[in-house]
């Protein structure tokens, strides 16, 4: 028999036997009976109904925390039902210091809204500009010969008179005097011119070699020239492609926060 439990009661056997006796059966029966319901000692009503008794003051309480709680969230159900009723009554809400924007409210020059989705622009191009002809040399032409010199020579002799008709000695030392000094500053002249021609083709080469030295030169020039050209045909389509991107920016409106 389990603790605190009666067993069944023997209703398959007689109570009291041919001698009138008790059945056995039924004596333990009511012996456990009596125990369970009767004997201080061998039954625990009194204890169990203190834990009974503990157990419904808590779920009392339990019960009262609860229906507490329950009507508190009733409360704030009812509030949050006021406060949504009220929020959906309003034009402006959460710190919006404007009107709220709706789906199809767009911006305007006066008023903030959605933003109208800027066209595309296509990409600037690279300029592909590349200078390939060789850099510039300096030209080591260097005139090195001594400078031409103004020749002094002078014919000083006197200018020889006509000829007398006859055989004159005087006359004819005045002649050799004048073609001696003629001779000497022929000399002079030639000693003087020499160094001249030197510097002239001197100077000739040195013209031929800066004709060589800045023919590169100028090819580069021009191709300086045309690569510039190519730059601003490059920066001017750049420049159509900013104001065609400002005038797309200015189309979509005015950004708003909302």
């Amino acid at each position: 028999m389990a603790d605190n439990l009666v067993s069944q009661p023997p209703l398959t056997v007689a109570i009291s036997d041919s001698n009138g006796m008790l059945n056995k059966s039924w004596a333990i029966w009511f012996r456990d009976l009596y125990r369970r319901t009767a004997y201080k000692g061998g039954n625990a009503i009194d204890a169990n109904k203190e834990v009974t008794d503990a157990e419904l003051l808590a779920i009392n309480a339990s019960l009262e925390e609860t229906i507490l709680q329950v009507n508190e969230n009733i409360e704030g159900i009812t509030t949050n039902t006021n406060n949504l009723v009220e929020h959906e009554s309003l034009e402006s809400a959460h710190g919006s210091n404007g009107d709220i924007v709706g789906f199809n409210d767009l911006a305007t020059d006066l008023l903030f809204g959605l933003v109208k989705q800027m066209l595309l622009v296509t990409d600037a191009n690279e300029s592909n500009v590349n200078i390939d002809s060789p850099n510039a040399t300096v030209s080591t032409v260097n005139v090195v010969s001594p400078n031409a010199i103004v020749s002094t020579v002078s014919v000083a002799s006197p200018d020889v008179a006509l000829a007398p008709a006859a055989y004159n000695q005087t006359f004819t030392d005045t002649i050799v005097t004048m073609v001696n000094e003629l001779k000497g500053d022929v000399n002079q002249l030639v000693s003087d011119v020499n160094p001249s021609a030197t510097l002239a083709n001197e100077l000739k080469a040195d013209v031929n070699q800066l004709v060589t030295d800045v023919n590169p030169s100028a090819t580069l020039s021009n191709e300086i020239k045309g690569d510039v050209n190519q730059l601003v045909a490059d920066i001017n389509a750049s420049i159509v492609q900013l104001n065609e991107l400002l005038t797309n920016s200015k189309a979509s409106d005015q950004m708003s926060s909302t």
